[in-house]
């Protein structure tokens, strides 16, 4: 831990801009100056570019596009989302990893960021391996609001995660209601809600989110190509990764405390100027039953309400959803 501190604060030093001498450094961070090299060295081994010249000093060049808390953390705005961070280079789940963190009394808005997810799972336990350059990340809410309320918050996390793509890109995502992200049609991203509760309200959330950025389209397994992408793919070129990270965090806690402060409208409002979903004719697999008809709109909770063509109304807190032609 106090490594870490060490080089948050030689770290902090360096993004000041400008040559930044080894005495300076070693005053910052409260350590001797073979310490700081010892440091340097540390950094540069996670990527970042520091260039150093005899009695000049170091000065920082470049930034890796790493989701190491010492790369998202400078810059990250938030009050409560993601001032504690957890990092793994690999990990089975990100969902698991967190979901223990919980047990063990972490704090709400606790992270958990992955390079690259091996087991993930998206809706009813279907498999959603991460892709070279994505992100893998999971976020803790303890909103002690009522159990029927989870559906709000995939909505209100696919809100912050296309204005946060959208601030990189000059392509428009879209939101398929409940829980896909999507770019020119395909799919970027999936987001989960798990969470333990009693019958009056919610003790824990967590909200998974994997997202497709930087992989490159040849990275794009064949078998999925005509129904998933990545931000690059559709971009012409790569976006910043711990960026993306920061802004989705500042507009998943943005967002959180309008629902806490007032009620689900804000949010339905955001995510009606997002969504790709009303007004198309749907396919909806739910636990019970396939349903087919007009999605005619999202209501108060978040459900989907569904028009079939006897004209009954169809209240759906989940399913999942297939396109059909514009109509």
């Amino acid at each position: 831990m106090q490594d870490q501190a060490s080089k948050e604060r030689i770290l902090h030093a360096l993004l000041s801009g400008g040559e930044v001498s080894g005495q300076s450094l070693a005053d910052a961070a409260g350590i001797s100056r073979t310490a700081v090299w010892k440091h340097i060295s540390g950094l540069r081994d996670l990527g970042f570019s520091i260039q150093a010249g005899a009695g000049k000093g170091y000065r920082l060049l470049q930034t890796p596009d790493s989701l190491h808390p010492l790369v998202v953390r400078p810059g990250l705005t938030t009050q409560t989302l993601g001032q504690t961070l957890e990092y793994r280079e690999e990990v089975d789940s990100t969902q698991r990893v967190l979901r223990e963190l919980a047990r063990d009394g972490s704090a709400e808005g606790c992270v958990v960021l992955a390079e690259r997810q091996m087991r993930g799972k998206g809706r009813r336990e279907r498999g959603w391996d991460s892709l070279p350059g994505g992100v893998a990340m999971s976020v803790l809410f303890t909103p002690r609001l009522a159990p029927d309320r989870i559906s709000q918050f995939l909505l209100l996390a696919g809100v912050a995660v296309a204005e946060a793509v959208n601030g990189q890109t000059k392509i428009r995502a879209g939101l398929k209601w409940p829980n896909d992200v999507l770019l020119q049609g395909k799919k970027i991203g999936g987001i989960l809600a798990e969470m333990a509760s009693d019958a009056e309200r919610i003790e824990h959330l967590i909200l998974g989110m994997g997202l497709n950025l930087n992989t490159a389209p040849q990275n794009i397994p064949p078998g999925i190509r005509d129904s998933a992408t990545s931000v690059r793919a559709e971009c012409g070129g790569p976006i910043s990764r711990p960026r993306l990270v920061r802004d989705l965090l500042a507009r998943l806690e943005h967002y959180y405390f309008r629902l806490l402060q007032s009620d689900f409208s804000p949010v339905r409002q955001e995510w009606l100027r997002h969504n790709v979903t009303l007004g198309r004719r749907v396919r909806a697999d739910t636990n019970n039953a396939v349903l087919e008809g007009l999605a005619a709109d999202i209501d108060h909770t978040g459900a989907l309400l569904l028009q079939d063509d006897s004209g009954t109304t169809h209240r759906l807190l989940a399913a999942d959803i297939s396109l059909r032609s514009k109509e």
